[in-house]
């Protein structure tokens, strides 16, 4: 989905929300499994504590977002 933006006078503002959620949701996924690959050990032993500290210090900006109020929450 790289590469695609979205109008606010075409898209409600839920499905900007929701794709950004699943972007974030997505970059940090990836960028477990590229930590776990290059840190087999940590990531079996402590892998969600050391992750987030490697988070912090190295890609801080994974980090840079906030919480948005979920509208779905009923589904």
């Amino acid at each position: 989905m790289a590469g695609l933006s979205y109008s606010s006078k075409t898209t409600p503002a839920g499905d900007i929300a929701s794709m950004k959620k699943e972007e974030a949701k997505r970059a940090v996924l990836s960028e477990y499994d590229r930590w776990a690959k290059k840190h087999p050990n940590d990531a079996r032993m402590m892998g969600g504590f050391l992750f987030f500290r490697y988070l912090q210090k190295e890609r801080s900006d994974l980090l840079d977002f906030r919480a948005v109020a979920d509208d779905n929450k009923g589904e």
